[in-house]
């Protein structure tokens, strides 16, 4: 299996990560982890106007996504994610 993991290498200015927490109050988002994209997608979403339907179902479905590869990969490797256990730690839709 291959990962793909090239957002890694970018930088994304600290405003960013300011602005996500103070509009949607999820915090700690330093663009190490795929999920702090979808952060920020789904925050674009709502300022260009999808509905809270439309973004819970991106959500569901990349929580989906990620439920199933984690599933799918060995467990020393899904223990070493940085970001919380999807479900209830799962922040995306809290600040809908």
């Amino acid at each position: 299996m291959v990962l793909d993991v090239r957002f890694q290498s970018g930088s994304i200015n600290t405003g960013v990560s300011q602005l996500l927490k103070q509009e949607t109050g999820v915090g700690k988002t330093d663009f190490t982890d795929i999920t702090d994209y979808v952060v920020l997608l789904v925050y674009l979403m709502r300022r260009m106007g999808f509905t809270k339907t439309e973004c819970k179902q991106l959500i569901a479905g990349y929580e989906a996504i990620v439920e199933r590869y984690r599933a799918e990969l060995p467990s020393t490797c899904s223990r070493g994610s940085s970001k919380p256990q999807q479900g209830a730690n799962f922040p995306l839709s809290a600040g809908l």
